[in-house]
């Protein structure tokens, strides 16, 4: 928001406990190919247990004041900067790296990205939906759920999906609703494949047969993974019911 402040959540997916203290925040130059405005994210040690979730931000209070997500167990959950790097709500770079310069994650991200029918995108997060699908991967990502204040900082996203891969083509739910109010926003559509080399055309029509949306053109298809729709169509509106 105009008078809020900007944070990064970082969540543990891994089994081991890790140390913030290894870890620094960083825009980066993608020119030059290099990082820009490298902060340590706790230079005196702070530890993130398996799946949990951590806030990074210069001012903690103003989150918990601007976001009523949290709770109390998740109240020491926020790792208190002096400073972050500049992150636009227009465009920017996130990058987490070692001691070593070894890229952790990344995400480089547009206000495009978000659900295209908000009126206003200020102060709202952008989610990444699955842990387990690339942060580079732009259908991974979504606007937060309204009806959850439009962020939830230290708690799981309100848009987190974790579908399973099917024998070969799953999609999921069978009926879902692109109002982001945080309950079955997002179709998901899971591939597995015995081998390589597949290539998909994923074209949505509505119940009379009309084309609506072209969700991807001829692309080559490794042997799993998953694409999502958040119900908009070629038009850059909301899809009609059926």
């Amino acid at each position: 928001y105009t008078d809020g402040v900007d944070f990064v959540e970082l969540y543990n997916k891994s089994s081991k406990t890790i140390d913030l203290k290894e870890l620094r925040i960083s825009s980066f130059d993608t020119i030059a190919n290099v990082f820009e405005s490298l902060e340590l994210i706790a230079p005196d040690g702070f530890l993130v247990f398996p799946d949990r979730y951590v806030v990074l931000t210069t001012n903690p209070k103003i989150v918990t004041n601007q976001y009523q997500t949290f709770n109390s167990i998740n109240k020491k959950a926020f790792v208190q900067m002096e400073q972050l790097p500049s992150f636009n709500n227009s465009d920017g770079r996130v990058v987490i790296s070692n001691f070593n310069e070894a890229i952790i994650d990344r995400l480089y991200y547009t206000e495009d990205m978000h659900f295209p029918l908000l009126n206003d995108k200020k102060g709202v997060s952008l989610e990444r939906v699955s842990p387990e699908r690339s942060s580079q991967d732009n259908s991974n990502w979504h606007s937060a759920s309204e009806a959850k204040g439009f962020a939830t900082p230290t708690l799981k996203n309100s848009q987190f999906t974790n579908s399973e891969f099917g024998s070969e083509l799953n999609i999921s739910p069978s009926v879902f609703s692109p109002d982001n109010d945080g309950y079955q926003d997002i179709l998901s559509i899971n591939f597995t494949f015995e081998k390589p080399g597949y290539i998909a055309t994923i074209e949505i029509f509505d119940a009379a047969g009309r084309l609506i949306k072209t969700l991807k053109s001829n692309e080559l298809l490794g042997t799993s993974g998953e694409f999502s729709w958040d119900g908009i169509n070629n038009n850059n509106e909301r899809a009609r019911v059926g």
